[in-house]
């Protein structure tokens, strides 16, 4: 029987998986309204070119929104999730790292996209009787900027850090040690019996009183 090769993943660091969680959480509360600006004034606004700009935001950051969620449950997988697709061939691994080149990508692409959107917009909102719609349009677009530039960086670090050779071995599927075979001296030897201390189950008045001490009662 060939011998299992031990299964190897890259572990991202808290901090990093925090951010680009944040990241994403934003991304998607700006395209929820986002998304309602466009189904409401899309007939009204569809032949200006500056609202082409806008829908072309929409559908960047809706495919980096997409990209970032597969990102992230590939690098925040449970144990067991992960240790099945590393024995795959390294899927996991594999594929966060394509998500997040991919949603590296797509950032770079929408940063151009929307400095384009921000400069249409800016050139007719002194022209156009919607300075209301401009307004909220032009708040999402400079939110997007910020994000984008932080998930950028993000995003930078998360592909050096899944690119990196030095892997660790999950701790599930290290080898096991092989046990030396013992002397026979020491195979004489009376085995200690360690006893267990019992410890008295708590009345319900026990358990309710500390209960009360919680709370101050």
């Amino acid at each position: 029987m060939p011998r299992r090769k031990p299964a190897r993943y890259v572990p991202v660091p808290a901090s990093l998986k925090k951010a680009i969680t944040r990241s994403s959480g934003l991304i998607t509360e700006d395209l929820i309204l986002l998304r309602r600006i466009i189904y409401k004034s899309t007939n009204q606004y569809r032949h200006f070119a500056w609202w082409r700009r806008i829908e072309q935001v929409c559908k960047l950051a809706s495919r980096m929104e997409r990209e970032l969620r597969f990102c992230i449950v590939d690098f925040d997988a449970p144990p067991p999730i992960s240790e099945i697709s590393v024995k795959l061939g390294g899927a996991c691994l594999d594929a966060c790292r394509q998500h997040a080149k991919t949603a590296l990508r797509l950032a770079d692409k929408l940063h151009q996209v929307n400095e384009l959107a921000y400069a249409d917009l800016q050139q007719v909102i002194n022209t156009r009787y919607f300075v209301q719609l401009a307004a909220v349009l032009l708040a999402i677009l400079a939110r997007f900027e910020i994000v984008t530039k932080t998930l950028a960086l993000d995003l930078a670090r998360l592909g050096d850090t899944l690119a990196s050779p030095a892997a660790a071995i999950l701790p599930s599927l290290q080898p096991r040690p092989v046990p030396k075979p013992q002397t026979q001296a020491a195979t004489s030897q009376p085995a200690v019996v360690r006893r267990r201390a019992v410890k008295p189950k708590p009345t319900p008045e026990a358990s309710k009183n500390e209960i009360d001490d919680i709370f101050g009662s």
